[in-house]
């Protein structure tokens, strides 16, 4: 891109935007949802309760017959099934009264008790958590949050239920389960009865529990739909024992509707109600997917109070919501009160033995050292993890693993924050070694991800041809995987390459892995996968950017703004005006200056407002570029008022590009002033830059201020006022005469150079000369070509 300016110094311009590079991956933390699942429905005998008035005398007889060493054996198992049915919640359904019509095609009232119990658990199943949840209380969400498991009723038949007699005292398993329940009020038992009704050949279904009515059909359906309405009982059934799980099936399909329906289940059951508490959980998981981290803490909150060690239902319930908690304050960066309920959590229950508590604090142990790399304890995160494999690492079930694969991998990103790259290489190469043959997505996503880490450290260690096999091996062992989390690192893998062949100046090898990557995903809907396609286009077009190709590049840039021209997410509005910015250098570059003009244009009026700090670079950068090309059709008016925009704008900004830009515009003013012969007002766009920048320690400001100054003794002398001109001189050789770079020397020696001529023309030639072999002596020996030049112009003169 030209960028042109009339003095005699130019000043670097707006730069293009450049190839962007991978940072490693971290993962999402997220939160924990509670699934309506874990041992599902279960088709064994449930008990149907009957109790009696010689209950009371029975159990007399019991609690005797149990002291009798004689027992042992005999109650061992009778003792397993009343321990049982007792803790169970059941569910009996008792055959449906149906017309002898119905009966004669197949649907016996037991043949419709069947299928409603059957209807019942492929709804619970449709809830149940992923096979790699198994075993646990919880179900991971993609961005980490965790969904509890809700334990549904057992649900049986009553032909199904055994009729076993406890020996000796001659009374019924059912008989005693009953007068158990009544008297220490454990578990609940609930009968389901029914009937199919046939009315003028309209179809209709009742439906009661405990004599009160769930469902009643009023008909209205075909005669031939009688699976319908053994589908609608079911759900009813469901709907009045266990609606939370109805809620979560809602939350994976829609999760407005999740968070309606888990709303209607606070609000019409009591407060203590596991359905309550689950969907209060459900519904801060869906405020933190919304980034509502203020909610999801009032939600997560009042459940986070533990009340002891064990492992009740409501303090498991409690853990999980305290995990979730902790996830939020991290998403808040309130990482000290993170680790904090974290270090809670551990001492309550750290040493328990159920399994599925192991598995929330194994997973706050692993959120807890996140939190300490985010707040740059790394060590501390280190020891951590290095607890949770030496602790869980052996436990075979899949949700264990993949919280030892994150443990695992969450060490090598602190070793890699704590400088020690190589080691955390290491690590990342354990963790391939160790999981690298598990079918399990979340261990795959690990290792994907391991290898993906692996080639970005040794691609900063410019080992690219060692990173590039790494990105390489990901491919070849992921690049068919259907996953969404695998397709994103197989792409990811891809843009990485192309950045790493660029590295090696191998910019066709680096374009094609730019378009393996667009034409793998270019049709993608997942928003990861369409922001690595932008990428990869954006980088394309920069790796084109080298002179006669300027063509190719515009093409690259107009299909990512063709493409993603409406895209609404953030990061694809910042790609799309990186590409138009590009777009503008690539015209300029190949002398269309009025396109560029136009293009920039269009970049300002798309973003001019924009208040994220990327979009507000570009804009200044269009701007100064847009200065730029103003100025090399000799439109230096408007060239001037693009750079009073720019001061406008930016004036105030501490960033340091921006107070860069506002340097450049209050300098290339100056320079537009002059060639317009306005030299008092260029003066003063000189000393408005020295006064704001004058004490600027940045290496491009120091030049800047060295310039102007350089150049606002010229303008004095312009305008006859040579002794000024002289001293302003001397106040830059004062400022920069003992600096090394050699962009500060060059003025320094220009300032000399001129002196001498001013003082020659004050007839001052002695001061003239010695100021010449000053000029000399400091910068005869100097190899760099432009100061060489300056000091032949210094050698006649002494």
């Amino acid at each position: 891109m030209a960028q042109t300016e009339n003095e005699r110094d130019a000043w670097p311009p707006a730069d293009p935007a450049a190839i962007t590079r991978p940072p490693p991956r971290r993962p999402r933390r997220g939160l924990i949802l509670c699934i309506a699942a874990g041992a599902g429905l279960k088709a064994m005998g449930s008990v149907v309760v009957r109790v009696t008035t010689g209950v009371i005398a029975g159990l007399s007889s019991l609690f005797a017959f149990l002291l009798s060493g004689a027992a042992v054996c005999a109650l061992g198992f009778s003792g397993w099934l009343l321990f049982a049915a007792v803790n169970q919640d059941t569910l009996t359904i008792s055959p449906f009264s149906v017309p002898n019509a119905w009966a004669e095609k197949g649907y016996s009232g037991l043949v419709v008790a069947e299928r409603i119990r059957d209807a019942m658990q492929r709804i619970v199943l449709e809830a149940e958590p992923d096979p790699e949840d198994a075993g646990t209380s919880v179900t991971t969400q993609e961005n980490g949050s965790l969904v509890p498991v809700m334990r549904p009723l057992t649900v049986g038949l009553k032909t199904e239920i055994p009729n076993i007699t406890v020996p000796t005292i001659g009374l019924s398993l059912e008989t005693v389960v009953a007068a158990v329940r009544t008297h220490l009020r454990i578990g609940r038992a609930r009968l389901v009865t029914g009937d199919l009704a046939d009315s003028r050949g309209d179809l209709s279904i009742r439906v009661r529990m405990d004599g009160q009515m769930v469902l009643a059909s009023d008909g209205g359906l075909a005669r031939m739909d009688p699976e319908h309405l053994i589908e609608r009982a079911a759900h009813a059934l469901v709907e009045s024992t266990n609606p939370y799980i109805l809620a979560v099936i809602a939350h994976r399909k829609n999760e407005i509707r999740g968070f309606e329906m888990a709303e209607s289940i606070i609000s019409r059951l009591p407060p203590n109600d596991d359905n309550v508490v689950l969907a209060h959980i459900l519904q801060g998981v869906i405020h933190l997917s919304r980034e509502e981290f203020e909610q999801a803490e009032r939600k997560f909150r009042p459940l986070a109070k533990l009340s002891g060690q064990s492992a009740t239902p409501r303090n498991v319930r409690t853990l999980q919501a305290s995990v979730n908690l902790g996830l939020v304050l991290g998403r808040m960066e309130r990482y000290e009160d993170a680790i904090a309920l974290y270090d809670g959590l551990d001492e309550l229950f750290g040493t328990s033995t159920d399994p599925g508590i192991r598995v929330l604090v194994a997973r706050a142990l692993v959120d807890k050292g996140y939190g300490l790399i985010e707040l740059g304890r790394g060590t501390e995160a280190v020891a951590v993890y290095d607890r949770v494999d030496r602790v869980f690492g052996s436990q075979e079930i899949p949700a264990m693993q993949a919280i030892v694969a994150d443990a695992i991998f969450g060490r090598a990103l602190a070793l890699d924050d704590l400088g020690e790259l190589r080691t955390a290489i290491a690590g990342y190469e354990a963790l391939v070694q160790r999981f690298g043959t598990s079918n399990h997505v979340t261990l795959r996503k690990f290792v994907s991800w391991a290898l993906f880490n692996k080639g970005v450290g040794l691609s900063a260690l410019n080992q690219q041809e060692e990173a590039i096999a790494a990105y390489d091996a990901l491919i070849a062992r992921f690049g068919s995987a259907p996953e969404p989390v695998l397709r994103e690192s197989v792409a990811m893998a891809l843009f990485a390459q192309g950045v790493s062949r660029g590295a090696l100046n191998q910019e066709e090898e680096a374009i094609a892995a730019y378009d393996a990557l667009i034409n793998r995903f270019e049709a993608a809907p997942e928003p990861a996968l369409r922001e690595l396609v932008a990428r990869a286009l954006l980088n394309k077009g920069v790796s084109l950017g080298a002179p006669n190709q300027e063509e190719a590049a515009i093409a690259a840039f107009d299909v990512l703004i063709a493409r993603f021209d409406t895209a609404p997410e953030p990061a694809l509005r910042e790609l799309v005006a990186r590409a138009l910015f590009n777009k503008g250098v690539s015209l300029g570059a190949s002398k269309r200056e009025e396109k560029a003009i136009a293009v920039y244009d269009a970049l300002i009026a798309r973003i001019g407002t924009a208040r994220e700090p990327a979009l507000r670079e570009l804009v200044a950068k269009a701007l100064v570029n847009k200065e730029t090309e103003l100025g090399a059709l000799g439109r230096n008016a408007e060239a001037i008022a693009v750079s009073d925009d720019v001061i406008a704008r930016f004036g105030t900004a501490t960033k340091r590009i921006l107070r860069r830009m506002v340097a450049r515009a209050l300098f290339i003013k100056g320079v537009r002033l002059t060639a317009l012969e306005r030299s008092t007002e260029a003066v003063a766009a000189y000393d408005e830059l020295i006064s704001r920048y004058g004490d600027a320690t940045e290496p491009v400001l120091r030049r800047g201020v060295a310039k102007a100054l350089f150049n606002k003794g010229g303008r004095l002398g312009a305008l006859g006022r040579g002794v000024e001109e002289i001293a302003t001189y001397d106040v830059l050789i004062a400022r920069f005469g003992d600096a090394l770079e050699p962009a500060l020397r060059e003025p320094v020696a220009e300032a000399m150079v001129s002196k001498g001529l001013m003082l020659g023309a004050l007839d001052r030639g002695e001061e003239a000369i010695a100021i010449y072999d000053e000029v000399i002596a400091r910068f005869g020996t100097a190899q760099d070509g432009v100061l060489a030049q300056i000091v032949t112009r210094a050698v006649p003169a002494s």
